[in-house]
């Protein structure tokens, strides 16, 4: 996925979310609970978390030029596990060569 930058006069994407506080802020907001009340190694789906909000979450991912799987991510609805899954696919993602393809 081509970004364009705002020096091109286009939008940025927004940045994704990788550690645990922005990434429980987030669902949380989709939720619609504090994220106070909920823990890092919960399920989501104990607090309500179902495959549209589930779909939403992913959409801000993709939208940030992450290419995160839906089966991976309810695989393990939980904050830890979904804070590792965008880490691990945005560190995939920058060893990619310019242009995001892998073939030689």
């Amino acid at each position: 996925m081509q970004k364009k930058h705002a020096a091109q006069g286009a939008y940025t994407n927004p940045e994704p979310v990788y550690d645990h506080t922005k990434l429980k802020e987030l669902v949380a907001r989709e939720i619609g609970v504090s994220p106070d009340e909920i823990s890092e190694d919960e399920d989501l789906v104990d607090h309500g978390l179902d495959s549209v909000t589930a779909m939403r979450v992913l959409s801000s991912w993709q939208e940030s030029g992450l290419d995160v799987d839906f089966s991976d991510m309810m695989r393990a609805p939980t904050i830890t596990a979904w804070s590792n899954l965008v880490a691990d696919q945005h560190r995939k993602d920058s060893q990619r060569p310019e242009g995001g393809s892998t073939a030689t």
